[in-house]
């Protein structure tokens, strides 16, 4: 058992995306998510229908929803987007992070 099945936390993690996955926003909200050690740190908080716990928005990751759903994040409630795990620069060093993007539209059966 790994220590994150254990003790999985409040908000999901890059760990949490080691497989792409398709999520429905319900909402998004600002939170205090600095906890014990930067209490008020205030950042915005995604929802999904499919998950208890919620997303924290970097800048990279708010900016891209708001160019592709929509300036006001209200417009974002009941579309599908796919999470993932990849890297990016930070300190000089190549380190795991989430991003954000389009979910593959699924394909109906259409008879011929």
């Amino acid at each position: 058992m790994k220590m994150n099945d254990a003790y999985p936390g409040q908000y999901l993690r890059t760990e949490d995306f080691q497989s792409p996955r398709t999520l429905t926003i319900t909402g998004v909200e600002m939170e205090d998510v600095g906890g014990a050690q930067t209490p008020g740190e205030v950042k915005p908080v995604l929802q999904f229908e499919e998950e208890n716990r919620g997303f924290v928005l970097n800048k990279t990751n708010f900016a891209w929803l708001a160019d592709n759903l929509g300036e006001d994040s209200e417009s974002w409630i009941g579309k599908q987007v796919e999470l993932y795990q990849t890297e990016t620069n930070y300190g000089g060093k190549l380190v795991p992070c989430t991003r954000i993007r389009a979910a593959e539209q699924q394909s109906a059966d259409v008879p011929f």
